[in-house]
């Protein structure tokens, strides 16, 4: 259910990387409350995120 995930109100500083891989994506200071539930980012790390 939204809201309800084990990240959504987490805020501590550090990196967010893939659960697959372990590739670091994310800074913690671009992390935002988008309101569906789920971690949401502002800005992905230097050539970490490759859209198609």
């Amino acid at each position: 259910y939204p809201g309800t995930g084990e990240y959504d109100k987490f805020f501590e500083d550090g990196i967010y990387n893939c659960a697959g891989c372990g590739t670091p994506l994310y800074k913690s200071t671009t992390k935002f409350n988008s309101g569906c539930g789920w971690p949401a980012f502002y800005e992905g790390l230097p050539g970490a995120i490759h859209r198609s």
